[in-house]
């Protein structure tokens, strides 16, 4: 019995006097290389659904000289980051940083931009080896004008009295306005774009407030173009643009017009009445081309326009067609739309030259008055001696005048 538990004893002593395995700590925990155990303390794998977003530049026109700063917002410290930077809508990166320090929340390229280009930076978060996130802003290149360099922008659609039917995407009656602006020095910061119902743009209003700042080059213009909001479908809309910096603004452009028919079933008029008697000519002129008359309210269709719109081809009740000048007719009812552009524009004769009547101030100042010219004329009398007859009573124009 002693020796049995002998035995146990000499054992526990063993097992007491065994060196214990190490506990390794946890800062010696090193993750395999496709582990999915972080190596990272903050950011972690389903940083996807909480992404950066990007501060700036985020829009308007920056100078292409370096240096750029790139900012952004995040609530983690990622592995690492990476920028890469796009021109002109490419999808190939121009410039790409990785040497970002992943405590901060900018970066400062010194880089020189191409200028009168637009760019799209894309910041890639990475969590472990392989980017989680994105965030991206886009700006412009200048350099910005001074306010005295600044002129008005070229339109270029809606054209002039065109028919509109929207820019055929996302909302119906948005309208895409295409302006240009000649490269020059320097560009505007952006660009307003106003919409009218009436010519005076008392009903104006800026139906794109974010305007149309970004472009691309074509020859030796910056092309741009933006879309509307609110626009309203069948009805003419005046627009104008101009350029805008932080001191000011341009000129206003000239004003152009177009009618928004989307669907094309807004109603087209055609009938016109006459609130007096309106001649109806041969070509649309007044002169010796009198064809008929628009009496006084009677109705005639309208055909076509000659190519200002100031006359208009009629077909008259009693099928005869003729040029009456716009002014003397209106609308069939009063306060239905008249769009010029609804209308093709027909070919007339050309007309005639008419020498105009001399003013007062070409007549020679030396001319003979009613009162200075003669009316006697040197006659033989009886004893055949000349003599002057007042009044000269023979009409023969080889006779002498005499006072």
């Amino acid at each position: 019995m002693e020796k049995r538990w002998l035995i146990i004893l000499v054992l526990f002593t063993a097992v007491a006097c065994a060196p214990q395995d190490q506990v390794p700590q946890d800062e010696d925990i090193v993750a395999p290389e496709n582990s999915d155990i972080l190596s990272i303390p903050n950011c972690q794998i389903n940083y996807i659904d909480t992404p950066p977003t990007a501060i700036s530049p985020f829009g308007g026109v920056v100078d292409p000289l370096p240096p750029h700063v790139f900012s952004w917002d995040t609530d983690c410290v990622p592995y690492s980051y990476k920028i890469r930077l796009f021109k002109d809508g490419g999808t190939t990166a121009v410039e790409e940083f990785d040497n970002i320090d992943v405590t901060a929340k900018t970066y400062t390229s010194q880089v020189q931009l191409e200028p009168f280009s637009s760019y799209t930076w894309e910041l890639q978060t990475y969590v472990l080896k392989a980017p989680k996130a994105y965030t991206s802003g886009h700006f412009n290149t200048g350099p910005v004008c001074a306010l005295e360099d600044l002129v008005p922008p070229t339109l270029v659609s809606p054209a002039d009295g065109s028919m509109d039917t929207g820019k055929g995407w996302g909302t119906e009656t948005e309208v895409h306005a295409v302006i240009k602006y000649p490269i020059g020095n320097c560009r505007p910061k952006y660009f307003d774009i106003w919409y009218s119902l009436s010519p005076n743009f008392e009903e104006g209003d800026d139906l794109n407030p974010f305007g149309p700042a970004g472009g691309k080059k074509e020859g030796d213009w910056l092309i741009l173009g933006d879309d509307s909001n609110a626009t309203k479908n069948c009805n003419i809309y005046y627009w104008r643009s101009r350029a805008v910096i932080d001191a000011g603004h341009s000129d206003w452009s000239e004003t152009w017009t177009f009618f928004l028919d989307v669907n094309g079933n807004c109603i087209k008029l055609t009938e016109f009445n006459a609130p007096q008697n309106a001649n109806c000519r041969g070509d649309p002129w007044a002169g010796e081309n009198y064809a008929s008359v628009l009496w006084e309210g009677d109705s005639a269709e309208l055909l076509g326009l000659n190519e200002d719109g100031t006359w208009g081809m009629f077909k008259l009740k009693n099928e005869i067609e003729c040029w009456i000048n716009m002014e003397l007719v209106e609308p069939d009812p009063p306060d239905a739309l008249f769009f010029p552009g609804y209308y093709p524009i027909l070919e007339h004769g050309e007309q005639p030259n008419v020498a105009p009547e001399p003013s007062s101030g070409d007549e020679p100042s030396d001319e003979q008055t009613d009162e200075d010219t003669p009316t006697g004329c040197i006659v033989i009398d009886e004893s055949g001696q000349p003599v002057c007859q007042d009044p000269c009573l023979q009409r023969n124009s080889t006779l002498r005048a005499c006072p």
